[in-house]
């Protein structure tokens, strides 16, 4: 699993609720992160990588590992094939 992504220039983040809210500034097109895809996103903002973010979310909520590192890592090809991460230089 590739762990040093960051968020593409132009994607604003807006948290709302638990959830955040994402905006391709060049696209118009928004996407919408439930509270396990907003916890990727905070780490992934803070240079924390994807692996630390799997982390956090087994120790708050007791998941599987394995689990969670799958769906972290479906995110984050969701998210680099819309165009909203990238691959950190």
């Amino acid at each position: 699993m590739s762990t040093d992504r960051t968020a593409t220039p132009g994607v604003l983040a807006q948290e709302l609720d638990g959830e955040t809210i994402l905006l391709d500034s060049t696209s118009g097109t928004y996407f919408r992160l439930n509270s396990s895809g907003t916890r990727v996103w905070e780490a992934l903002a803070a240079g924390r990588s994807s692996e630390e973010a799997v982390t956090a979310i087994v120790e708050e909520s007791g998941a599987d590992p394995a689990a969670v590192r799958a769906d972290v890592t479906a995110l984050l090809e969701t998210l680099e094939a819309r165009g909203l991460v990238s691959a950190a230089a």
